[in-house]
């Protein structure tokens, strides 16, 4: 579900972007955008830097990956 838009972090290349933040799922973790630099799946919401989400995302990310 879309909800707004929010800014995005890249964890491959640090870089920040605006994206819409739509849910994962149904769960409170946001859908990954595609880098707009680099290409990479690997992003996140940038308020979200902790490092539990963080893990979260990493298996998000493997899911999407495959």
């Amino acid at each position: 579900m879309y909800t707004e838009n929010t800014t995005f972090r890249c964890t491959e290349c640090k870089h920040r972007f605006n994206g819409p933040y739509c849910e994962y799922r149904g769960m409170r973790f946001a859908t990954p955008l595609k880098c707009p630099q680099c290409g990479s799946i690997r992003t996140m919401p940038a308020d979200t830097m902790q490092l539990l989400n963080y893990f979260a995302y990493q298996k998000i990310w493997n899911e999407l990956e495959r």
